[in-house]
């Protein structure tokens, strides 16, 4: 393992309390084709995860922050990857938040933001209460929490298959020894990106949560399609994903929506960004571009121009010293 030292603000913590919420109604009117696609795949995964073999990567890994880069844009396509800077306290952003599953490729994605946009990408878990401009959460899954009140004004979601983001979740919970507490998770932060999960915890844990696993990945994608549609009951306070817990089914429709999609901003995303797409050569750059098309123009968020997005994706893959899922490979058999 590399001897950088540690941002602990990229790592996710476990088992925090949302505090309250409120029961408010609207009619959802999700119409983008991706969305109705998604909707379908669930019963699919099912197999698909019990039959497939175990391909496991991450996508939040502490780096040393001194690594992080943006880009200079040139001209005619060329750039430069160089260092990215939180804004100043008192810039007073547009306000954007980054919103996925666990283990959906959101350090690929604000890496590329950071070089696209030049601005430090903030965490939920180390918001301190100032405008950052962009910030990163898995809520309203357990491993997210909703800390950044009303100084965020949309929302780009980011999705990954989940035929490989929920082996990969188990991956990073491998690492981290399926710690909880931020105590005993630092304890075991240099294991992560280090080796995959031995094949039996793995089927252990998808016998045990790979059916409620499935549905999360999908209430996080109706939680924000549908402006805040609130898939669990209040009195499931902590969401620690540890029985007891009651989620809402059928049966107890319509259901409410949480009280941040009615006070704090519209949760519906003004952009949907694949990481699968993403990574992708062929398609990484327009995903890029999707999302600068979002952010250019909003209140100091400065962002490269079209011509230098396909300049800064290359040089994001090619210049990121962040380990990545290939490490693992080194320790572990290959997936």
């Amino acid at each position: 393992m590399s001897n950088e030292i540690i941002d602990p603000r990229t790592l996710t913590m476990r088992g925090q309390s949302l505090g309250l919420r409120a029961y408010k109604r609207r009619d959802p009117s999700p119409s983008h084709h991706w969305y109705k696609t998604m909707q379908k795949m669930r019963g699919l995964v099912i197999l698909i995860l019990y039959f497939s073999p175990m391909i496991l990567y991450i996508s939040l890994m502490p780096i040393n922050v001194d690594r992080r880069r943006i880009s200079i844009d040139y001209g005619d396509g060329r750039c430069q990857w160089t260092n990215s800077h939180p804004l100043p306290a008192d810039s007073d952003p547009y306000g954007t938040l980054l919103a996925s599953y666990p283990a959906s490729g959101m350090r690929v994605m604000w890496q590329q933001i950071e070089g696209l946009t030049s601005i430090r990408v903030g965490d939920d878990y180390q918001f301190g209460g100032d405008k950052v401009g962009i910030i990163k959460t898995q809520y309203p899954h357990y491993e997210g929490i909703w800390s950044y009140g009303s100084t965020l004004d949309q929302v780009i979601i980011v999705t990954r298959n989940p035929r490989w983001a929920i082996p990969s979740f188990h991956n990073i919970l491998s690492e981290i020894d399926y710690a909880q507490e931020w105590s005993d998770v630092n304890d075991y932060i240099m294991n992560v990106f280090s080796r995959r999960a031995p094949m039996e915890n793995w089927i252990k844990w998808r016998d045990l949560k790979a059916f409620s696993e499935i549905n999360l990945w999908g209430w996080h994608i109706d939680f924000y399609m549908e402006n805040g549609t609130q898939y669990w009951n209040d009195l499931d306070f902590e969401r620690v994903g540890e029985k007891p817990f009651f989620f809402f089914n059928e049966s107890n429709k319509p259901l409410p929506i949480n009280e941040h999609c009615v006070l704090d901003m519209d949760c519906v995303p003004v952009a949907h960004v694949s990481y699968d797409k993403m990574r992708n050569p062929d398609t990484g750059p327009g995903e890029l571009t999707k999302i600068a098309g979002v952010l250019r123009g909003k209140k100091n968020m400065t962002v490269l121009s079209d011509l230098a997005i396909e300049c800064i994706w290359n040089q994001t893959w090619t210049y990121s010293t962040a380990p990545r899922n290939e490490n693992r490979d080194i320790l572990s058999p290959p997936a």
